[in-house]
């Protein structure tokens, strides 16, 4: 039956998902508890229906089951579109996991979707909420996963002070997240998803940092050059504590010898003075470094000298050479310092 003249809206469709959690919850508890995942979805999809005609409402229900996001899709006069994504625990809590973060699957011109959850553990009870209220966190398995709890304080949304659907669509969706997520993180912690590609991946191998080839080792040892100055302090025992993480982090390599590839083999003499052997590494490869600097994510740059960035590259380029200097003057001579810094000062041209 269609409700002549009557503008459907959000409203509407919200109470179509109460008299279906009413006519679920008289269903047999005995029968409810034993639902599979994909019994829940087609039960949800009979009761939307159900409920739709109780009320009067003209109302298509689509069951999709996992083909596309959402599992079920209702479609009201004026051509509508409501999604539904059904979700459902064993146990005793409203929590579960969620779907993908990419949402590569979304069904387009829904206009909300919900989530209707069966806690199917103790007593059988059944809830709806919109979809992006109950998104507390996310969680990463293989892939980034929003952690869904329909008792959610706060969602992440919340959190990240970003509207859900600004969020879904924004080309910067990760590093909005990482932005968020190392603002809670302590001293040696790191993230061990970085950007769009890294997190994307199903699939992580870890290697061993010694076993990848050479042009990447150097790649990768420049990169370290830029974010760890702390490398150049002769004095720090704990100047590979970040570097590890990020290793593992970024890159999925480990290395039981890490400073081995960065100051092993003693000193370095210059001009007359000893230094540690991280800086002919660094003389090495300093046009590489140079040339990674120049390009560098500096987002990540900020984060990792804990320090708004110069807007000048110039004057990037600078700070990171003060950063090294600095550190070196905490172990070596002064005079050699200033040396070093004449030295290092004719590669150390503007880009």
């Amino acid at each position: 039956m269609v409700v002549v003249g009557k503008a459907l809206k959000e409203s509407d469709f919200e109470n179509i998902l109460n008299e279906a959690i009413k006519i679920i919850k008289n269903e047999s508890k005995e029968r409810t508890s034993k639902f599979s995942p994909s019994d829940l979805e087609k039960e949800v999809a009979r009761v939307i229906s159900l409920a739709s005609k109780n009320l009067k409402i003209s109302s298509k229900v689509e069951l999709i089951s996992g083909k596309k996001f959402p599992d079920v899709v209702c479609e009201l006069n004026e051509k509508k579109l409501y999604g539904v994504e059904v979700k459902s625990t064993k146990s005793d809590e409203w929590i579960c996991l969620g779907n993908s973060i990419n949402e590569s699957t979304r069904i387009d011109g829904l206009e909300k979707i919900y989530v209707f959850f069966g806690k199917l553990g103790g007593e059988p009870d059944f809830r709806y909420a919109k979809y992006e209220e109950t998104l507390e966190e996310v969680r990463i398995t293989h892939y980034p996963r929003y952690f869904i709890n329909m008792e959610c304080p706060k969602s992440i949304f919340e959190k990240m002070d970003i509207e859900y659907d600004k969020f879904r669509t924004s080309p910067d969706m990760f590093k909005i997240l990482k932005s968020h997520y190392r603002k809670q993180l302590k001293q040696g912690e790191e993230l061990w998803w970085m950007d769009n590609q890294d997190i994307t991946k199903e699939v992580s191998i870890i290697k061993m940092f010694s076993e990848i080839d050479e042009d990447k080792k150097e790649d990768i040892i420049c990169e370290a050059f830029i974010y760890f100055t702390e490398l150049f302090n002769p004095k720090d025992n704990k100047k590979y504590t970040r570097l590890v993480p990020w290793l593992v982090s970024k890159y999925q390599l480990v290395s039981p010898n890490i400073r081995d590839h960065f100051s092993a083999g003693g000193k370095v003499e210059i001009s007359g003075y000893e230094f540690p052997q991280v800086v002919k590494k660094l003389f090495e490869s300093i046009e590489l470094t140079l040339e990674k600097l120049s390009t560098i994510d500096k987002d990540d740059l900020s984060f990792y000298w804990k320090r708004d960035l110069p807007q000048n590259q110039e004057r990037i380029v600078f700070e990171w050479q003060t950063r090294i200097m600095n550190n070196l003057a905490l172990g070596c001579d002064k005079d050699g310092i200033a040396v070093l810094r004449k030295e290092i000062s004719k590669w150390l041209k503007p880009l």
